[in-house]
């Protein structure tokens, strides 16, 4: 014999039901944090007729492959761990100098990890689609622009080619006519650097890319330059991760 239940059981079931299917934090994915520019600002970029020699030792720590190799026309930054949101200065710079910019984004929290979108709007997004590490930087630290620490955080041109398996850290150095090397402490660990060759853009902001296997947690690296058997070692930064 069939047992029915009783009419007020069954509306409030079945209410409790569509409740369930219709509510938007459960029906639909949680969207992906976002970083934007802080108060609001403008991209801050430049193109410059005359570009200095770069100074810098580490001009660009990106994850994986370029943009051209991706399909990326975006930014994406892996939050360290216990990140709890804050500002970070992003800076990209093209190989011959050329084109450069700055910009501090504030960065929600985000689990240890995560990639979180840089969102934002170039005049020159050209530039950005067929980005190559050979042809272009990209680095972030911690802080506001101008006001950083030594504390730096991996970029990828695309989440996925950030967290595949077994990536790698591309460095990009000005290896300022040497033989240079990314030294990582405490073990000094040297990873040769590569100078770029052949045609295309001059080596004014930098001439050399360095890889190495993703750390699993923090290390201290700095860049050491060789030449007629001396070395000169620059300043240590923390690849925060």
């Amino acid at each position: 014999m069939q047992m029915l239940l009783p009419r007020a059981i069954t509306s409030a079931a079945l209410a409790c039901t569509l409740a369930r299917l219709l509510s938007p934090s459960i029906a639909t994915a949680q969207e992906p944090p976002v970083a934007r520019l802080v108060a609001g600002k403008p991209y801050d970029e430049h193109v410059r007729k005359h570009p200095p020699v770069s100074g810098g030792d580490i001009l660009g720590v990106v994850i994986g492959e370029g943009a051209a190799a991706t399909g990326a026309e975006s930014i994406f930054v892996r939050t360290p761990a216990k990140w709890a949101g804050g500002h970070v200065c992003v800076e990209v710079a093209s190989r011959d100098g050329i084109y450069v910019a700055a910009n501090t984004f504030d960065v929600p929290a985000a689990p240890a990890g995560s990639f979180v979108k840089l969102a934002f709007s170039s005049q020159h997004a050209d530039l950005y689609s067929a980005a190559t590490p050979d042809t272009f930087a990209a680095r972030a630290a911690i802080g506001d622009c101008g006001d950083t620490d030594n504390r730096l955080l991996p970029l990828a041109w695309s989440s996925a080619a950030g967290a595949a398996a077994g990536s790698r850290l591309v460095m990009s150095v000005q290896s300022g006519q040497t033989k240079a090397s990314v030294v990582v402490s405490p073990d000094d660990r040297h990873e040769r650097c590569r100078r770029l060759q052949g045609p295309g853009p001059s080596l004014t902001a930098f001439d050399s890319v360095c890889e190495m296997p993703l750390p699993s947690s923090d290390v201290k690296v700095f860049v050491e330059r060789c030449s007629f058997g001396s070395c000169t070692r620059a300043p240590i930064v923390t690849l925060a991760l």
